[in-house]
């Protein structure tokens, strides 16, 4: 199964993405800042990162 991780501060978008990524059989893991998709990338290393690019601490470009 492929993974993403779906990374982003606003809450509605995590959920909307998350709905579609796992109607289409990925293994969704979500992370509510680049800080804590760091993390989420050293214990799984998804397939796909969508991020967004303006997020508290880390943000989308400071994560790529």
């Amino acid at each position: 199964m492929q993974s993403v991780l779906l990374v982003d501060d606003d809450c509605d978008s995590l959920s909307a993405l998350k709905f579609v990524f796992e109607v289409h059989n990925y293994h969704v893991v979500v992370a509510e800042h680049g800080g804590a998709a760091l993390t989420e990338v050293k214990k799984h290393l998804p397939d796909l990162v969508v991020t967004d690019m303006e997020m508290p601490e880390v943000g989308g470009i400071e994560l790529c």
